[in-house]
């Protein structure tokens, strides 16, 4: 297994399905154990995934595509 972080970001990589249940718990465990709390609407499990501005598939890591508002109206429109 390989597991990237960044900042509240964890991506977890296994070669296949049977490590993935695994790696999560032992993953997850531990950070809640300390106090974090982990949204497990926000734990992608199916392809294809997002981290960190990229779009992750099977075969390929792209960046996402960017969507710009021209009209923002207040400091909240700008920051998304």
């Amino acid at each position: 297994s390989l597991i990237l972080h960044y900042m509240d970001d964890v991506l977890i990589c296994v070669p296949d399905d049977a490590y993935l249940d695994l790696t999560l718990e032992e993953t997850v465990q531990p950070i809640e154990k300390v106090g974090f709390e982990i949204q497990q609407e926000k734990i992608q499990l199916t392809c294809p995934w997002t981290y960190l501005g990229l779009r992750i598939s099977e075969q390929t890591v792209v960046p996402q595509q960017l969507t710009i508002r021209d009209d923002p109206k207040t400091l909240r429109d700008l920051h998304q």
